[in-house]
């Protein structure tokens, strides 16, 4: 029971780890950056791009950076933590290259928080006049991978609007007839194409160690609430109400579904009233365990008496399968999340998140034996996803995902 109730936890706190952040490209990076650099020289007077290497220390307590320049230079360093934003200002601390010019620089940042990321900005001087800068790069620190290294002259004509800082999350829980809305902060921000790319995040089966926390990945962290109220209108019926114990939250309760008719959300946002309109959500019709024999699951219940249970069979491999209504189901950014657990092993977990559209996995025998022996508590719940965005509108994104589930306990 316990991985469940972890998972639903997950749903309503506030600091929830997101998906993990996947290394960006130039064209996302970039929007992560900025500089009041001009007129960059020609490329033969400038970094050598290929012989930039900066990496942060196994104990996160220090960066070390290595480049060249084509040209006999001095140089600068500018570091910050992304939390200070993404744009170099006076608050970014400035790191003194070696005196004398050279070609070939080794340097080190120590005074580092080890829980943030960070920016750091390089510029080059071929003058002995240190306001006139050569050449300007940018590494940009990514959560689980080294960083991408950012031309600076990418980054003109680009805003503050081409990065998702904060975003308006409604979480539906199905089971509960119930939804959840806040506003959150990103951190770090994201450009629209990184968002796109960490909410439709995959990831194979595999086990994890859930005893320890890792590095930062994306934190989506409460803010305060600038909507007044939020109700809905024809697939399902409901009108906000504070929450009874979380501020800065609003909660609706639905009675009813009409499936088939649209799903209207009316909302007042500071002063200001707004609306944008989907299909009804896709649920789960069916989810069956094919071990041996094959069992479908009853429907969600967090009452462990009303779980399906599943005798083990160590000798196959876990076949599951699923089957969704097909109204409306996202299925760019909709994933199925599996997870098991025993009880005499809590610290292990499989873990899986696949596409809605899989409709199969097979989960190797091996894998199942890696859990231990005891009972073992299965989930398979529905993420079901749709990203509204606003173009051209001072707005934030909206994220809508409707969360359906099955469970059930394996004995052996």
């Amino acid at each position: 029971m316990k991985s469940f109730i972890i998972t639903l936890l997950c749903l309503y706190l506030s600091s929830c780890h997101l998906w993990p952040f996947s290394k960006k490209s130039k064209s996302d990076s970039a929007r992560f950056a900025a500089s009041d650099t001009k007129n960059l020289p020609e490329e033969s007077k400038g970094i050598d791009r290929e012989s930039i290497n900066i990496k942060r220390s196994e104990s996160r307590s220090q960066f070390s950076i290595q480049f060249k320049t084509m040209l006999p230079s001095r140089c600068k360093i500018f570091y910050w933590n992304q939390e200070q934003g993404f744009i170099k200002d006076d608050a970014a601390k400035e790191l003194p290259c070696q005196e004398s010019s050279a070609i070939s620089f080794f340097e080190t940042i120590e005074d580092i928080r080890q829980d943030s990321l960070y920016l750091i900005q390089i510029e080059t001087f071929t003058k002995e006049n240190l306001d006139e800068v050569s050449d300007s790069i940018a590494y940009v620190e990514n959560p689980t991978s080294a960083g991408d290294v950012v031309e600076l002259s990418d980054l003109r004509g680009l805003s503050q609007a081409d990065w998702i800082q904060e975003i308006t999350a409604i979480q539906n829980i199905f089971p509960l007839s119930s939804a959840e809305v806040t506003q959150k902060k990103l951190t770090p921000p994201l450009s629209l194409a990184a968002f796109k790319q960490s909410i439709a995040q995959r990831q194979n089966c595999k086990i994890e160690d859930i005893s320890s926390a890792g590095t930062p990945k994306i934190w989506l962290v409460d803010k305060d609430l600038n909507l007044e109220y939020i109700n809905t209108k024809g697939y399902t019926s409901a009108s906000s109400v504070a929450h009874p114990h979380e501020k800065n939250r609003l909660k609706l309760n639905f009675k009813f579904v009409q499936s088939g008719l649209p799903w209207l959300w009316i909302y007042k946002e500071n002063g200001s009233e707004g609306q944008f309109s989907t299909k009804g959500a896709a649920r789960l019709k069916q989810v069956d365990i094919v071990w041996g024999s094959t069992v479908s699951l009853k429907n969600p219940s967090i009452k462990e008496d009303d779980f399906s249970t599943i005798p083990a069979d160590d000798d196959k491999n876990l076949k599951i399968e699923w089957s969704y209504t097909a109204e409306n189901p996202f299925t760019e950014y909709s994933t199925i999340l599996i997870k098991a657990a025993s009880l005499n092993n809590p610290t292990q977990e499989l873990s899986c998140r696949l596409s809605l559209q899989d409709n199969t996995v097979e989960i190797d025998k091996s894998l199942m034996r890696q859990l231990g022996d005891g009972e073992i508590h299965l989930e398979v719940i529905m993420e079901n996803r749709e990203l509204n965005i606003f173009p051209g509108e001072e707005r934030n994104p909206w994220l809508l995902t409707t969360y359906d589930w099955r469970v059930a306990k394996i004995t052996h």
